[in-house]
């Protein structure tokens, strides 16, 4: 009886060990494709400043600032009633939305 009991502790072991293995190589494959579509955009994103700096449409200086303001992370003030400091309470519109800023864009 004991031996019974050791021979499905070891299979039950076996059986988990094979999952965990399984989830792993999973985990892993998906992570590779990530981070093949990530390199192939950031290797289309660098042909493309570097085509539009060419052309003179932007400059890598006012890339670089730019790039430095919409990296930071961006908090919209909220008043006492939680909701954002530049939307009209009257007309429930934006009152910057000419020049909302990037995370209201999207």
């Amino acid at each position: 009886m004991p031996d019974d009991h050791l021979h499905r502790e070891r299979q039950t072991y076996h059986q988990l060990r094979r999952e965990v293995t399984a989830g792993l190589l999973y985990d892993h494959s998906r992570l590779n494709t990530n981070t093949v579509k990530t390199l192939e955009t950031a290797s289309f994103l660098y042909a493309l400043i570097e085509l539009m700096s060419e052309k003179g449409l932007i400059g890598i200086d006012e890339l670089d600032a730019r790039k430095r303001i919409v990296g930071e992370p961006y908090l919209i003030e909220h008043s006492t009633d939680g909701y954002c400091i530049h939307l009209d309470q009257e007309t429930s519109g934006c009152t910057i939305y000419a020049d909302r800023p990037v995370p209201c864009r999207n």
